[in-house]
């Protein structure tokens, strides 16, 4: 039987905010840099690494989920975050 590559999903492990969409933001630096520290999956990447390396690929998202979360619903009926306050 062949081996079969697995994809991991990685899509929180991002610090990056373009220069460009910073304005898009009403925190300070230091509150961004909070916010960043306290919404990223440090290590989730590092965490996968080796199963990474021998069963398939990853697919890590490029930007900071605090600029566009791949995860959540368009719909914010169906999303169960949005009931906590920001």
């Amino acid at each position: 039987m062949g081996r079969t590559d697995l994809i991991f999903h990685v899509p929180h492990s991002s610090t990056i905010i373009p220069e460009k969409y910073r304005a898009q933001f009403s925190l300070s630096e230091v509150e961004l840099r909070e916010e960043i520290r306290c919404m990223t999956d440090w290590y989730a990447a590092d965490l996968f690494g080796p199963a990474i390396a021998g069963l398939g690929k990853i697919v890590e998202f490029p930007v900071s989920r605090l600029l566009v979360d791949p995860e959540r619903f368009s719909d914010d009926k169906k999303e169960s975050m949005s009931n906590y306050p920001i």
